[in-house]
């Protein structure tokens, strides 16, 4: 199936070029020959060498995004497009997989009405035909004239034709459902979270929390203690590329 009438070109594998593989080598060569700082001379040239790694820092930082973003936007332009062109399909596929679960439902009651009524039937003909072997034995057991023999094999063959009509039950097969090929039934899990706070308080678990450094660099500072945060100063020295 073809979606959209002009087919996305490919973007081909990107490679790192070979001036900024180079301008990088350079400056970490660089900053690896400062071992130590022991006076000025080489505190300026710590200086001269981090100005050197932040500018290329903000170059390359500056460059990815520019490369990335007509990527990311033509993304949410596609995902979009594709969200729109399904949304009607979407709804419909809802409404009928609700509907054939209201009638495979209602299958499965008449099934297990069905059956019921099957085991109830099947019963009494066991008990009828347990019922009319007991009166043939009986007949059997009494025989003295001609008139109760006829009377005791009268009684036997409708013994048998019971016993007949049981295995015919049995044979018979199960109600099933009646379900289109390929369609099943099944239970999903659906949910709407009401009150994240409850929730977090009863199963913290299905929650998933993790810190903001950009709140807890504006609001926090090691003379306040915030339960479960380790914070402490530090003391650096940074050079701007001004």
């Amino acid at each position: 199936m073809k979606l959209v009438k002009q087919e996305v070109q490919a973007v081909p594998l990107p490679a790192i070029d070979g001036a900024a593989e180079e301008l990088r080598d350079k400056l970490a060569m660089a900053a690896m020959s400062i071992k130590v700082i022991t006076d000025n001379a080489s505190n300026l040239a710590a200086r001269n060498a981090a100005v050197a790694i932040r500018s290329h820092i903000r170059d390359v930082e500056a460059e990815r995004q520019r490369l990335t973003k007509p990527l990311l936007a033509g993304q949410k332009m596609l995902i979009q497009l594709a969200n729109d062109h399904l949304q009607p399909l979407q709804g419909e596929l809802d409404r009928l997989e609700r509907l054939a679960a209201d009638y495979l439902q209602a299958e499965a009651r008449r099934v297990e009405r069905e059956r019921a009524d099957q085991d109830k039937r099947l019963a009494g003909l066991l008990q009828e035909r347990l019922d009319l072997e007991h009166q043939a034995t009986v007949a059997a057991s009494s025989v003295t004239t001609e008139a109760e023999l006829a009377k005791a094999i009268e009684a036997e063959q409708i013994a048998k034709e019971a016993a007949w009509a049981v295995q015919t039950a049995i044979a018979q097969p199960l109600a099933r459902m009646d379900k289109a090929r390929g369609q099943q039934l099944r239970t999903v899990l659906c949910w709407e979270c009401t009150d994240i706070v409850a929730l977090y308080k009863a199963r913290p678990d299905l929650c998933k929390i993790t810190p903001s450094a950009a709140c807890i660099l504006d609001s926090c500072v090691p003379e306040m203690p915030v339960p479960g945060l380790k914070l402490w100063w530090e003391t650096r020295s940074t050079f701007s590329t001004r």
